[in-house]
C-alpha cells in the first residue's frame, strides 16, 4: 500500500467516526476529503508515470554504457594484440659495440643452434639510443690532428716565445684529454632487431647452446625480448622485483618473459634445470624490495609489487 492510500484511509477513518448531530460537518468533511483524495491520486499517477520514465531513461543509459564498455573494450584487445604482433619477433640488445657487431653477434648465436648462417639481409638493426655524446661535424683540429700535429713555429732567434709555449702546452692538453675521453666514455648502445618468429626461436637455441648463457650474452652482449609499449611500466616494476632477488639471493638467475598478454618473472638456481616462476616460490615472493634513497618504498616484498600489477 503507498503512501498515498494510507493516507485516504486515514481520512476515510476520520469521517466515519462523526455522528447524526455532526451532519453539517461530516458533509463538509466528506467534500474537502473527496477533493483531497482526487488531488493525491493524481499526484501519485504523475509519480507513478514519473518514476518509470526514469527507470527506461536508465535503461536506456545502461544499455549505450555497456555498449562503450564492450566497444572500448574491443579497442584495448585489437592495440594489445597489435602491439605483440608487433614486437613478437625482436629482441633488444645493449653493447658498446656497434651494429655491423651486433649482425655478425646475431649470425654466429644462430649458427650455434645448428642451423645455417642467416644473411645480414634476413634481419633488420635499428640503433635506439646512444649514451656516447655525437662527435662534432667540425672538431678542433687538435683533435682531428692530434698524432701530426706540428711543434710551434719558432722566431728568428730559434727561441719559443711564452705565447708558442703556451700553445704548445694547450695542443698537448687537449689531445691528452682527447685520449682520456676515447677511453673513459665506451658507448652504450641499445638495438632493436628484427629477426621474425623463426629466427629468433633460432637465435635464443643458439644462446642456449653457448657454454653459458651468461657467457655468450654478457658482457659484450646483453639480449633480451623487446616488450609492448603497454608493459613498458610492468618492466621496470620487475626489474626493480628481479634485482631484488638476485641481491638478497646468491647464485640466482631471474628472467623476465612474456606469457600470453602479461609478463612473468622467474627464477632459476644454480643447481636447477628449470625455470620456475615466482609465484610458486614462497621464499622469492617474500623477498624485499630494494630501493634507492631517492625512490619510494611503495612495497615492502616481491609478492606485493608483482601483484600490484594490471594483469590483461
Amino acid at each position: 500500500m503507498s503512501l498515498c492510500q494510507i493516507f485516504i484511509s486515514s481520512l476515510h477513518e476520520v469521517a466515519s467516526r462523526f455522528n447524526e448531530k455532526d451532519s453539517d460537518v461530516a458533509r463538509v468533511f466528506t467534500a474537502l476529503m473527496e477533493g483531497t483524495v482526487k488531488t493525491l491520486e493524481a499526484a501519485e499517477l504523475r509519480y507513478e508515470e514519473k518514476v518509470k520514465q526514469v527507470q527506461d531513461e536508465n535503461q536506456d543509459l545502461k544499455q549505450k554504457v555497456d555498449s562503450l564498455e564492450n566497444k572500448v573494450k574491443n579497442f584495448k584487445d585489437h592495440a594489445i594484440t597489435a602491439q605483440l604482433e608487433h614486437v613478437r619477433g625482436n629482441v633488444m640488445v645493449r653493447t658498446d659495440k656497434t651494429a655491423a657487431d651486433v649482425s655478425d653477434f646475431i649470425i654466429e648465436t644462430i649458427a650455434k643452434s645448428g642451423a645455417p648462417k642467416p644473411s645480414p639481409s634476413s634481419f633488420f638493426i635499428q640503433q635506439m639510443n646512444s649514451d656516447t655524446p655525437k662527435t662534432p661535424k667540425n672538431p678542433p683540429e687538435s683533435t682531428q690532428k692530434k698524432d701530426t700535429a706540428k711543434s710551434p713555429k719558432k722566431n728568428k732567434t730559434g727561441k719559443q716565445t711564452k705565447a708558442d709555449k703556451a700553445a704548445a702546452s694547450a695542443a698537448v692538453a687537449a689531445s691528452v684529454s682527447a685520449d682520456k675521453t676515447d677511453k673513459t666514455n665506451p658507448q652504450a648502445n641499445l638495438f632493436k632487431v628484427n629477426l621474425g618468429g623463426r629466427l629468433k626461436n633460432l637465435l635464443f637455441k643458439g644462446l642456449a647452446a653457448s657454454v653459458s648463457t651468461r657467457a655468450a650474452s654478457s658482457p659484450v652482449f646483453t639480449v633480451s625480448h623487446d616488450v609492448p609499449r603497454y608493459l613498458s611500466g610492468h618492466m621496470r616494476m620487475l626489474e626493480k622485483a628481479a634485482f631484488s632477488i638476485r641481491k638478497n639471493h646468491k647464485d640466482v638467475k631471474t628472467k623476465i618473459s612474456l606469457k600470453d598478454f602479461n609478463l612473468v618473472l622467474s627464477v632459476k638456481c644454480a643447481k636447477d634445470q628449470d625455470w620456475v616462476s615466482v609465484e610458486k616460490l614462497p621464499q622469492m615472493k617474500s623477498t624485499k624490495v630494494e630501493y634507492r634513497e631517492s625512490e619510494t618504498n611503495a612495497f615492502t616484498d616481491v609478492w606485493s609489487l608483482i601483484k600490484s600489477l594490471e594483469e590483461f
